[in-house]
């Protein structure tokens, strides 16, 4: 329970500090999130949110993972795509926005490609890092082995690289969803970024703060299934 001692702490500092006039207090929140709930208006935008954060994220996945390990492993392809890759992570994926827009219209299609982009670096970089980090004696062992470089691929250093992995896997499903409920706020029609923004432009201030909470919380739940998928497909390295 102590967990939860500073956040509950900090909700009654606000309760009671807050000006009300200027931002709602935790309680006015609550109704606010409780009317949301109740209407039935959230669901539709939640599920378009999650649908397209994990579309996005899926894509980032495939192709951060096999590009980070094979950059990892080939040291002259690292060299001579790291500048690229500098270049490319540098530019925020809601910069892309209006581009995506003007190539695949408004809606999803736009804004899948958009946390696709987002969402790539992070796992890239971290897959790349554990193939890196791959011990040289385990490399050795396969060739002993007589395992093709396909083999050493797949049996070696895939299962070696997995907690790096999982690292960037947590750290790109936060940037896919930060992505796209930017891109809704920007240009989006529906979605929970949407309704940030809609509920800004009709002063309605609780239901705002609601689905921006609700936002971190969608963030956090993604990023503990995800712990928890790397705790079981890791337990074998801490038995009980």
């Amino acid at each position: 329970m102590t967990r939860f001692a500073l956040p509950v702490a900090l909700l009654i500092l606000l309760e009671i500090s807050v000006d009300a006039r200027f931002i709602p207090t935790p309680s006015v929140v609550a109704t606010g999130a409780y009317e949301l709930i109740r209407s039935g208006e959230l669901w539709r935008h939640l599920a378009l949110t999650l649908s397209r954060t994990l579309a996005g994220f899926a894509i980032a996945s495939l192709v951060g993972i096999a590009a980070g390990l094979s950059l990892g492993y080939y040291r002259a392809a690292r060299l001579y795509c790291m500048p690229t890759i500098e270049v490319f992570r540098a530019i925020p994926g809601v910069a892309l926005l209006p581009l995506a827009v003007l190539w695949f219209g408004l809606g999803s299609s736009s804004q899948i490609p958009v946390i696709a982009f987002a969402a790539t670096f992070p796992v890239l970089l971290n897959a790349m890092r554990g193939a890196e980090e791959l011990p040289s004696i385990l490399v050795r062992a396969g060739q002993v082995m007589e395992l093709d470089s396909m083999s050493l691929f797949r049996h070696v250093l895939v299962p070696a690289s997995v907690p790096f992995i999982f690292t960037g896997l947590r750290l790109s499903i936060v940037y896919a969803l930060t992505s796209g409920v930017g891109a809704e706020i920007i240009a989006g029609t529906d979605g929970l970024g949407f309704l940030i923004l809609d509920y800004q432009r009709t002063l309605v201030p609780e239901k705002m703060f609601a689905t921006m909470i609700l936002v971190a919380i969608l963030g956090l739940g993604l990023s503990t299934v995800l712990r928890a998928a790397e705790g079981r497909l890791l337990s074998y390295r801490h038995p009980s």
